[in-house]
C-alpha cells in the first residue's frame, strides 16, 4: 500500500455524461446529447412507443411509455440525464418531458414547459368546443392530471379521483359519448408546435 505524504492538489473537475459505444467517458453535454439522438434515430422505426412519439403521440400508451424509459435508461439515456445535459448544453432548465426531449432531438421541435403545453393545448380545447359548467371544470381536472401522469386515457380515468366520480363512463357521457375524441384531440394540441 502506498501512503503519500503530498498535499492534495484539485487538478480538474469533469462532469459525465455516461459512456459512448467505445466505452469511453462523455464529458460534454452536447455530446451526450448526439448519442442521445443517435440512438434515436437507430432506433426509431424499431419500438413501437418510439414510433408513436415521433408520428402520433396521441397513440401513445402508459404501457408503451414506460417501456420506452425502461429502454432509454437501459441505453444509459434517463430522462434526468438528458434533463441535465440539455440544461448543461443551452444553460436553460426545461420542465420537458422525455417525450419532448426525443421529439425536440428526432423531429427539431421546439422544447417547451410541458405544463405550459398543455395548459395551452386546454385552452384551445376549450375555445374550440366552448365547453361550460361541468364540462369545463372537468376539462381543467383533466389538465392536472395530464400534467401528471403525461398519459390521460380510460384507464387513466377510471381509478383515483376520476373512477371515485364515476370514471370514463360517467366522463363520456358527459362529454356527449365524445370523450374519446376530445382526449385524441387533446393530446394532438399539446404536441402540436406553436408555429404549426
Amino acid at each position: 500500500m502506498l501512503i503519500s505524504e503530498h498535499a492534495d492538489k484539485l487538478v480538474a473537475v469533469e462532469q459525465g455524461y455516461g459512456t459512448d459505444a467505445t466505452g469511453a467517458t462523455i464529458t460534454r453535454p452536447g455530446d451526450y446529447l448526439d448519442a442521445f439522438k443517435a440512438w434515436i434515430t437507430s432506433h426509431r422505426n424499431e419500438i413501437p412507443a418510439l414510433v408513436a412519439v415521433c408520428t402520433k403521440p396521441r397513440d401513445l400508451t402508459r404501457a408503451q411509455l414506460k417501456e420506452l424509459k425502461a429502454a432509454l435508461d437501459g441505453a444509459g439515456f434517463p430522462e434526468s440525464e438528458v434533463r441535465r445535459a440539455t440544461r448543461d448544453a443551452t444553460n436553460t432548465d426545461y420542465a420537458a418531458t422525455i417525450i419532448g426531449f426525443i421529439r425536440s432531438q428526432a423531429l427539431g421541435a421546439p422544447l417547451l414547459d410541458y405544463g405550459e403545453r398543455v395548459r395551452a393545448a386546454v385552452s384551445r380545447i376549450q375555445a374550440k368546443h366552448g365547453f361550460t359548467g361541468a364540462k369545463r371544470d372537468w376539462l381543467k381536472r383533466f389538465q392536472t392530471a395530464l400534467i401528471n401522469e403525461v398519459v390521460l386515457d380510460q384507464p387513466a380515468l377510471d381509478r383515483g379521483e376520476f373512477g371515485k366520480n364515476g370514471g370514463f363512463a360517467r366522463f363520456d357521457k358527459l362529454f356527449d359519448h365524445q370523450l374519446t375524441l376530445i382526449l385524441a384531440d387533446l393530446h394532438d394540441e399539446v404536441w402540436r408546435d406553436p408555429a404549426a
